[in-house]
Protein backbone atom coordinates (compact mmCIF):
# COMPACT_ATOMS: atom_id res chain seq x y z
CA UNK A 1 0.00 0.00 0.00
CA UNK A 2 1.65 3.44 -0.99
CA UNK A 3 1.76 6.36 1.52
CA UNK A 4 -0.89 8.18 -0.65
CA UNK A 5 -3.68 6.10 1.01
CA UNK A 6 -2.45 5.09 4.10
CA UNK A 7 -2.26 9.11 5.07
CA UNK A 8 -6.20 9.39 3.01
CA UNK A 9 -5.01 11.60 0.72
CA UNK A 10 -5.28 11.34 -3.31
CA UNK A 11 -2.56 9.34 -4.31
CA UNK A 12 -1.19 10.61 -7.96
CA UNK A 13 0.89 8.71 -10.51
CA UNK A 14 3.01 10.89 -10.24
CA UNK A 15 4.32 13.81 -8.13
CA UNK A 16 3.72 17.57 -9.63
CA UNK A 17 7.20 18.22 -9.51
CA UNK A 18 7.65 15.41 -11.65
CA UNK A 19 5.33 16.48 -14.08
CA UNK A 20 6.79 19.68 -14.49
CA UNK A 21 10.09 18.19 -15.25
CA UNK A 22 8.33 16.06 -17.86
CA UNK A 23 6.73 18.94 -19.40
CA UNK A 24 9.56 20.95 -19.23
CA UNK A 25 11.61 18.54 -20.95
CA UNK A 26 9.33 18.02 -23.52
CA UNK A 27 8.74 21.52 -24.24
CA UNK A 28 12.28 21.96 -24.56
CA UNK A 29 12.78 19.55 -26.97
CA UNK A 30 10.30 20.80 -29.07
CA UNK A 31 11.35 24.24 -28.83
CA UNK A 32 8.34 25.67 -27.24
CA UNK A 33 8.31 27.96 -24.26
CA UNK A 34 10.23 26.49 -20.57
CA UNK A 35 7.10 25.62 -18.54
CA UNK A 36 8.50 26.33 -14.89
CA UNK A 37 6.64 26.12 -11.83
CA UNK A 38 5.08 29.70 -10.16
CA UNK A 39 5.44 29.90 -6.10
CA UNK A 40 3.23 31.47 -3.61
CA UNK A 41 6.18 34.20 -3.02
CA UNK A 42 6.34 34.87 -6.63
CA UNK A 43 2.71 35.23 -7.20
CA UNK A 44 2.45 37.39 -3.60
CA UNK A 45 5.36 39.66 -5.19
CA UNK A 46 3.06 40.25 -8.44
CA UNK A 47 0.57 41.02 -6.28
CA UNK A 48 2.07 43.19 -4.20
CA UNK A 49 3.86 44.89 -7.50
CA UNK A 50 -0.13 45.39 -9.57
CA UNK A 51 -2.11 46.91 -6.36
CA UNK A 52 1.13 49.44 -6.02
CA UNK A 53 1.24 50.24 -9.48
CA UNK A 54 -2.74 50.36 -9.78
CA UNK A 55 -3.40 52.55 -6.98
CA UNK A 56 -0.59 54.64 -7.09
CA UNK A 57 -1.52 55.32 -11.25
CA UNK A 58 -5.05 56.13 -9.85
CA UNK A 59 -4.18 58.68 -6.94
CA UNK A 60 -2.06 60.51 -9.73
CA UNK A 61 -4.87 60.47 -12.56
CA UNK A 62 -7.36 61.53 -9.59
CA UNK A 63 -5.14 63.92 -7.93
CA UNK A 64 -3.61 65.70 -11.07
CA UNK A 65 -6.78 65.69 -13.58
CA UNK A 66 -9.89 64.67 -12.71
CA UNK A 67 -9.82 66.13 -9.19
CA UNK A 68 -10.14 69.84 -10.55
CA UNK A 69 -12.25 69.15 -12.96
CA UNK A 70 -14.99 67.11 -10.75
CA UNK A 71 -15.05 69.54 -8.01
CA UNK A 72 -15.89 72.31 -10.20
CA UNK A 73 -18.68 70.09 -12.78
CA UNK A 74 -20.12 68.06 -10.47
CA UNK A 75 -19.59 70.62 -7.30
CA UNK A 76 -17.62 67.84 -5.43
CA UNK A 77 -21.00 65.34 -4.67
CA UNK A 78 -18.78 62.25 -5.65
CA UNK A 79 -15.36 63.04 -4.42
CA UNK A 80 -17.08 63.87 -0.70
CA UNK A 81 -18.85 60.59 -0.24
CA UNK A 82 -15.84 58.11 -1.09
CA UNK A 83 -17.26 54.69 -0.49
CA UNK A 84 -13.62 53.21 0.75
CA UNK A 85 -14.99 49.66 1.36
CA UNK A 86 -16.15 49.38 -2.14
CA UNK A 87 -12.73 50.46 -3.53
CA UNK A 88 -10.73 48.80 -1.74
CA UNK A 89 -12.89 45.77 -2.14
CA UNK A 90 -12.78 46.64 -6.07
CA UNK A 91 -8.92 46.52 -5.88
CA UNK A 92 -8.54 43.21 -4.59
CA UNK A 93 -10.40 41.77 -7.28
CA UNK A 94 -9.00 43.31 -9.88
CA UNK A 95 -5.92 42.76 -8.72
CA UNK A 96 -6.70 38.75 -8.43
CA UNK A 97 -7.83 38.70 -11.55
CA UNK A 98 -5.13 40.67 -13.60
CA UNK A 99 -2.62 38.24 -11.54
CA UNK A 100 -4.40 35.15 -12.60
CA UNK A 101 -5.43 36.10 -16.43
CA UNK A 102 -1.91 37.96 -16.78
CA UNK A 103 0.99 37.12 -14.78
CA UNK A 104 0.58 33.47 -13.80
CA UNK A 105 0.05 32.63 -17.26
CA UNK A 106 3.12 34.50 -18.41
CA UNK A 107 5.43 33.39 -15.35
CA UNK A 108 4.76 29.18 -16.16
CA UNK A 109 5.42 29.64 -19.86
CA UNK A 110 8.24 32.33 -19.20
CA UNK A 111 6.95 34.80 -22.02
CA UNK A 112 7.67 38.27 -20.73
CA UNK A 113 5.48 39.56 -23.57
CA UNK A 114 2.76 37.48 -22.71
CA UNK A 115 2.36 39.72 -19.29
CA UNK A 116 1.07 42.90 -20.61
CA UNK A 117 -0.43 41.75 -23.74
CA UNK A 118 -3.26 40.10 -22.03
CA UNK A 119 -2.84 42.60 -19.72
CA UNK A 120 -3.98 45.15 -21.89
CA UNK A 121 -7.10 42.57 -22.97
CA UNK A 122 -7.77 42.64 -19.20
CA UNK A 123 -8.10 45.87 -18.62
CA UNK A 124 -9.83 47.14 -21.81
CA UNK A 125 -12.38 44.04 -21.05
CA UNK A 126 -12.78 45.85 -17.71
CA UNK A 127 -13.39 48.85 -18.85
CA UNK A 128 -16.00 47.74 -20.96
CA UNK A 129 -17.50 45.74 -18.54
CA UNK A 130 -17.76 48.97 -16.27
CA UNK A 131 -18.87 50.91 -18.92
CA UNK A 132 -21.63 48.50 -19.89
CA UNK A 133 -23.24 48.11 -15.94
CA UNK A 134 -22.97 51.42 -14.60
CA UNK A 135 -25.00 54.56 -15.44
CA UNK A 136 -22.45 55.24 -18.24
CA UNK A 137 -25.00 53.89 -20.85
CA UNK A 138 -26.11 57.10 -22.07
CA UNK A 139 -22.80 57.88 -23.04
CA UNK A 140 -20.61 55.55 -25.77
CA UNK A 141 -18.12 54.13 -24.95
CA UNK A 142 -14.55 55.87 -25.97
CA UNK A 143 -11.68 53.89 -27.16
CA UNK A 144 -9.73 57.00 -25.02
CA UNK A 145 -10.78 55.22 -21.86
CA UNK A 146 -10.16 51.49 -22.93
CA UNK A 147 -7.11 51.80 -24.06
CA UNK A 148 -5.98 54.26 -21.12
CA UNK A 149 -6.97 51.10 -18.79
CA UNK A 150 -5.59 48.60 -21.29
CA UNK A 151 -2.28 50.24 -20.88
CA UNK A 152 -2.74 50.54 -17.32
CA UNK A 153 -3.21 46.91 -17.00
CA UNK A 154 -0.21 46.32 -18.88
CA UNK A 155 1.98 48.17 -17.30
CA UNK A 156 0.98 46.46 -14.08
CA UNK A 157 1.58 43.05 -14.85
CA UNK A 158 4.90 43.55 -16.11
CA UNK A 159 5.27 45.36 -12.94
CA UNK A 160 3.86 42.09 -11.48
CA UNK A 161 5.60 39.58 -13.43
CA UNK A 162 9.24 41.66 -13.14
CA UNK A 163 8.75 41.21 -9.18
CA UNK A 164 7.53 37.86 -9.30
CA UNK A 165 10.86 36.83 -11.48
CA UNK A 166 12.78 38.71 -9.15
CA UNK A 167 11.31 36.39 -6.34
CA UNK A 168 11.52 33.34 -7.92
CA UNK A 169 15.11 32.99 -9.01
Amino acid sequence: MDAGAVSGAVAWPMDFRARVRRIDRRAGKAGAGRVCMVTLSGLSAAYAACVCVLVLADLAVVAGTLAPFGRHTLGGAVFDRLNLPAAVLLYLIYTSGLVFFSVWPALALRRAWLAPVSGFGYGAAASVGFALTSLRLREPIRLADLARHGVLAAVAALCGMMAADGMMM
